[in-house]
């Protein structure tokens, strides 16, 4: 079923420019932690095993037309080994922002992850890159 609200271009930019504040709020900058299935509600504790977090850049990235483009400078370290399955995305006091599916650059199935990641598949001490990660608002 196809939505009957449109939602104007520049109300999507100040959404996704919202966002980017939100992340950008507290004394440093946010990040994406990566987990294990199940993929945890939003507003809910954790309950899947953390596997790496990755740093954003402060601000966390850029907005234009098409939304909000995370970036980050260092990749992040493997604390458990497993599959990701998913990430949120936290301001620098940890309070969840967002939150999407991951998926590694070269799935077919990429262009719907959240999350672009160099791979999805990791050993403990390895290190993960964010490839991608991009938030565009719907309507």
């Amino acid at each position: 079923m196809t939505s009957s609200i449109q939602v104007a271009a520049a109300t999507k930019q100040a959404k996704s420019e919202a966002t980017r504040v939100k992340i950008d709020a507290g004394s440093g900058p946010g990040r994406i932690d990566f987990y294990t299935s199940p993929r945890t509600a939003i507003d809910a504790a954790v309950t899947a095993t953390l596997i790496a977090s990755i740093t954003l850049t402060d601000p966390c990235g850029t907005v234009d037309s098409t939304g909000l483009h995370l970036t980050s400078i260092t990749p992040g370290q493997v604390v458990s080994a497993g599959l990701i399955a998913w990430g949120r995305v936290v301001d620098s006091d940890g309070h969840p922002v967002f939150s999407g599916t991951a998926l590694q650059i070269d799935d077919p199935l990429v262009s719907t992850a959240a999350f672009k990641l160099d791979k999805v598949d990791v050993l403990l001490g390895s290190f993960i890159s964010l490839v991608q990660a991009d938030l565009a608002e719907g309507g």
